[in-house]
């Protein structure tokens, strides 16, 4: 199996959506805070000119394809987002893609707090470029409604909490296909 074999089946990333950001906001970079195994950032490789995939179970980012590990326009980060956040968002050039995913499964061990969401958005609202930026946030029904078990709920942040730290970003946000999505002007324009 190839990258390009992954893009509906091997990701649940709604592409369709992405390549609508990218294209309609010239993104350069690609940033996936929360890896997994799964094939994302590998299939970013072929629509990103740079591509950052951050993952912080060493298990999960020993496990990751090959095709992410093997591409020159890649790197791989392991470690917590909130330790590799704050270089990225001042070192990476030019319009970029955040997608934040960083919040535990409910599976495997717990590294970590549970959904550092609210910390990465204040992150990157300091980022002077922000403003030509786009942030995708997976899992967005999580944040509507407290996550069931075995979740601790009060680690999570509400909906609302969500969108008041990304008007620090000054993005506007929108929400489709359990996605969180924050862009420089609207995302749907009038009908």
């Amino acid at each position: 199996m190839t990258p390009a074999d992954y893009d509906l089946i091997g990701t649940q990333m709604p592409w369709w959506l992405v390549i609508s950001c990218r294209n309609r906001w010239y993104l350069k970079n690609f940033v996936e805070c929360g890896a997994g195994y799964r094939y994302t950032s590998a299939v970013a490789c072929g629509h990103f000119k740079n591509v950052w995939s951050v993952e912080m179970d060493q298990a999960v980012f020993d496990q990751q394809v090959a095709e992410l590990k093997a591409s020159p326009n890649a790197t791989r980060l392991r470690g917590s987002t909130l330790d590799h956040l704050p270089s990225l968002a001042s070192s990476v050039q030019g319009p970029t893609l955040w997608y934040l995913d960083s919040h535990w499964p409910g599976l495997g061990p717990k590294l970590g707090p549970e959904c550092p969401l609210l910390d990465e958005i204040d992150i990157l609202a300091k980022r002077l470029t922000i403003v030509n930026d786009v942030i995708l946030i997976d899992n967005a029904g999580l944040f509507f409604h407290s996550p069931p078990p075995p979740h601790e709920p009060d680690q999570w942040p509400t909906i609302v909490e969500v969108a008041t730290h990304l008007q620090t970003t000054r993005l506007l946000m929108s929400y489709l296909a359990d996605v969180i999505i924050a862009t420089p002007d609207r995302l749907l324009g009038d009908l």
